[in-house]
């Protein structure tokens, strides 16, 4: 017994206990993404929210589990993997072709969103950090900034926030792909004016562009562009809101420091830039985005397993009254900012 407990001790012995925590975690979140996807191919349901609901039906591992290890494991570095690669799916010349005041549009209307979603939440009893999660999701791109923001933000940020913020917007999303094509016609908006409505102002990439596909290849184009925009300013808003909330946190000794820059982030900036020069091949990018879905899809499933459901029972009307709140907010400051300056844009 002696002998065996000497040998559990060593390094090696450590080091392979730790791999097979890691993978005890990983392979739970594996089953759950796979089953998922076959969800999602079956029914049509996006497949973030059906990982998530199978996530959440499984038995939240308690403190003595090993599954833990590596379910953060996978919210945590494998998430950032995820968001790092979406850079390789935005050039800077995308980005120009814009104009300077749909662009300036598209920025406003962010930063605005941010804003008055933050304010909502805490007027909705939400801490900080959530509500900024669920404003960044509406303000941004859905799913993918929620879990992005949820990443810079301090430990102590609530799981449950991240859940409903992914549930909310993609529902929010799949309604809008569906009222805002109708809104375009009543409202006899051209291509353009509706690419830029619909980039702006739905949350998630997939729905923007079936909302554009409603209308016509214009639309379809415009649309995409301007929500490559929303999407390239997650990094510095993560960035910005990691910088803000981290001199929020109590220190003991208050020596000053510059905040440590999230190199996921910097790694985002950089396949940017790669990308805007023509480096990656098309068979390489699409290789990429492939492989950040399926590190996005990870990610959600382990935060779906570890988040109780009785937790997210007990605060989802408050994140739902700020997504839905921020939601028409946006969409409604879109529409009239269209009215009044927009009237014969192209891009």
């Amino acid at each position: 017994m002696a002998m065996r407990d000497g040998l559990m001790a060593t390094p090696r012995a450590k080091w392979i206990a730790r791999s097979v925590a890691h993978w005890d975690g990983l392979l739970l979140a594996g089953i759950v993404s796979l089953c998922g996807v076959f969800l999602s191919n079956l029914t049509g349901v996006p497949v973030l929210v059906l990982v998530l609901i199978i996530g959440l039906m499984l038995r939240t591992p308690s403190a003595g589990d090993t599954q833990p290890v590596g379910l953060d494991l996978a919210s945590d570095t494998i998430l950032k993997a995820g968001v790092a690669l979406l850079g390789l799916q935005i050039t800077l010349s995308q980005i120009a072709a814009l104009g300077w005041a749909t662009a300036f549009l598209v920025l406003t209307s962010l930063v605005v969103t941010l804003a008055i979603g933050w304010q909502i939440g805490k007027w909705a009893g939400l801490r900080s950090e959530s509500a900024m999660i669920a404003a960044g999701a509406v303000a941004i791109c859905g799913a993918s900034a929620a879990l992005a923001i949820a990443s810079v933000l301090p430990r102590k940020t609530k799981d449950d926030t991240v859940v409903l913020s992914i549930i909310g917007v993609t529902t929010l999303s799949t309604a809008a792909m569906i009222a805002y094509p109708a809104i375009a016609r009543t409202l006899e908006l051209n291509d353009v004016q509706a690419g830029i409505f619909f980039g702006a102002s739905i949350h998630d990439v997939a729905q923007v562009v079936g909302a554009g596909a409603f209308i016509s290849p214009e639309a379809t184009e415009t649309s995409a562009i301007v929500k490559l925009l929303r999407v390239a300013c997650l990094m510095p808003v993560a960035l910005i809101l990691g910088i803000l909330f981290s001199e929020r946190r109590p220190e003991k000794p208050r020596r000053a420091k510059l905040p440590r820059f999230p190199m996921f982030l910097l790694m985002f900036a950089v396949l940017v830039g790669i990308n805007s020069i023509g480096l990656i091949p098309e068979a390489v990018r699409s290789a990429a985005n492939s492989l950040s879905q399926v590190c996005l899809i990870l990610a959600v499933a382990a935060i779906g397993v570890k988040t109780s459901i009785f937790q997210l029972l007990a605060s989802s009307g408050r994140v739902f009254v700020v997504l839905a709140a921020a939601t028409v907010l946006l969409g409604g400051g879109i529409l009239a900012s269209l009215f009044l300056f927009f009237e014969t844009t192209s891009i």
